[in-house]
Formats: structure tokens, sequence, C-alpha cells
């Protein structure tokens, strides 16, 4: 005889961080003495056991040999570190920092001409969020097809303009422009045809009205007339429908309620105690109003919500 019983606890389910091939998460090859490109640690595994934080791992081709700094100061708004090493998560570490201007870090190194792994972590488990990566060099590169001033993005309202100005141009066929909700996985929003050879300045417009809430991500590729392509940076634009999130009552003695403006997708719900310790951690489904239940001692608790590449913080009281 089969017997089975109900329970009033709560079963959690949660599913493993699956890294990329060879814990590689993007490839970037340095063509131009400086190259700045938009990512996020959120969403993203543990790949190497520098730190116990997430961590994103790019390639870095070099194919001039020189000297390279590699930074995140005044590019980011938490606390990361850098590592340079000659393998993905291994190998020998050639450059390391942390602190080095505030919270963030920089780096660097003499290199050869040859494959690098550049590892961008945090100082903990709660040391997340979005950054701007800049790689600077002192090495000469050949001219390039296109001579681009700037590339830029603004929200009017219910259209996010997308611009940028040429300064010359050579046998450039056309302009991909991307987008993207989580800086990494970009697809193609609009192909604009570009001024072939020309030594004369223009400028570029390409309005979306189709983006999604809060953050986008836009990033400029020129294609010439015989296929090869140059990849320019990353801009992103917020608009003013990002998520407004309410948490009541508050102060709480065992449960607490949320409620997003917009819809969170598949959020994760951190609460953190005054000494940095989670002592609650669970993952929702996606939506806009959310319950979390707990039996914490009184005192003054962070509670934290992830949720896409957006990270949100409060400040939670329990009596």
């Amino acid at each position: 005889m089969k017997i089975t019983t109900t329970s009033s606890g709560t079963l959690s389910i949660s599913c493993p961080c699956i890294a990329p091939p060879g814990g590689i998460d993007d490839t970037q090859e340095i063509s131009t003495p400086l190259v700045n490109f938009i990512s996020t640690t959120v969403g993203s595994c543990n790949d190497c056991s520098l730190r116990p934080s997430n961590d994103r791992v790019f390639e870095v081709e070099v194919i001039c040999a020189g000297d390279y700094t590699f930074t995140t100061c005044g590019l980011a708004a938490w606390d990361t570190y850098l590592y340079l090493s000659d393998q993905p998560c291994g190998g020998t570490i050639i450059s390391f920092n942390d602190d080095d201007c505030g919270l963030q870090s920089t780096i660097s190194a003499n290199l050869s001409v040859g494959t690098y792994y550049l590892a961008v972590e945090g100082f903990s488990t709660l040391s997340l969020g979005d950054f701007e990566l800049a790689i600077s060099t002192t090495c000469g590169f050949a001219p390039l097809p296109v001579e681009l001033l700037y590339f830029q993005g603004e929200n009017q309202g219910r259209e996010n303009h997308l611009t940028w100005h040429t300064l010359t141009e050579v046998n450039n066929d056309f302009f991909l422009l991307e987008r993207s909700q989580d800086g990494i996985e970009f697809v193609e929003l609009a192909n604009i045809s570009g001024n072939g050879t020309t030594s004369e300045p223009a400028d570029y417009l390409f309005i979306d009205e189709t983006f999604s809430p809060g953050v986008n991500y836009y990033r400029l590729k020129q294609v010439d007339y015989n296929g090869q392509e140059e990849t320019f940076k990353t801009v992103a634009i917020s608009n003013q429908f990002e998520e407004e999130l309410t948490i009541y009552p508050n102060p709480a003695k065992n449960i607490i309620r949320l409620h997003s403006k917009g819809q969170l997708i598949n959020p994760t719900i951190i609460l953190q105690n005054a000494l940095g310790e989670i002592v609650r951690q669970e993952q929702y489904t996606s939506g806009n109003s959310f319950v979390l239940g707990f039996d914490e001692i009184p005192g003054v608790y962070l509670i934290n919500i992830v949720s896409g590449n957006e990270v949100i913080t409060r400040k939670l009281i329990v009596h």
C-alpha cells in the first residue's frame, strides 16, 4: 500500500547556470586605438574560480603588438575586478587589478600578437551589474574604411533616435544597426546604405519605434563592398517606461508584497542582512506582483530584485 501525505512546506527548484562553450562569453578584435563596448554580469555564470561572483569572459584578439590598457574606471557603478590571462579561466595571469580607481579597476600590459582572455568579475556574489569596458593601445593601425566621429543614441518619448557621423568613407557599402535586450545577444534591426567612397562628412539617423521598456542596447557595424566588416561601440538607451517598484508593508513582520509598474522578467529576490549575508533567495516567474514570506529576526535588511540586466535595491525594516 502506498501512502501519500500533503505538506505545507515550500519546494524550491533552481536551474544551474549554463556557461557558454569554453567559458568564453564574447570575442573582441582590437583593430583601432580605442575600443569601447557595453556588457553585464547579470545573468552570467561564475565560469572562473578567480572570485565568488558572476563573471564575463572576453576573448581578445590582438593583431598589433604594443601597450594595451583595459579599464572600467568611470564606466561601472559596482565593485569590479579585472584579470588578464593567456587561457580562459586558467593559464598564466598576465595582470590583474582591484579598486585602482575607487571601486573600479584598470590594468596595463605590453602584449604580443595573439589571443588573450579578460575576465570581468565582482568583489562578492552581490557585486554585479552593467559595465562599459574600454580597451586602448598605442599601437598604430592601417586607415579604416570609415572614419567615424561618433555613434550615439537618445530616447525621445516613444522613439529611440540613433545618430552617427562619418568624416570619410572608403568602399562603404552599408551599415548594419543591431539591437539587444541584454547587451550580449544582438539581432539585426536595420540596413542603412553607405556613401561608397567620399571625403565629405555625412550624417545618419535611424528612429526605432519598436524598442522594449527599460534599457535597449544598439550596436553599429559597417560592411565594405568586399564583405569585410567593422564593429563600432555599443550604446545603451534608457527610456521613460522603466519599471517603478513599491514594497509594502515596510516595516514588515513576516511577509511583504512587491509590485512593479512594469513586468519583471523571471526576477530573483535576494534578502541580505546588515552583515551582507544572504538570508533568503527566491526566483519567481515573470510578472508585476510578488509575495515574499520570511521569519528573520528584527533589524534592517536590503532586498535586491534582479530582473534581466537590472538590479533594484530597497531597504527593508523587519520588526
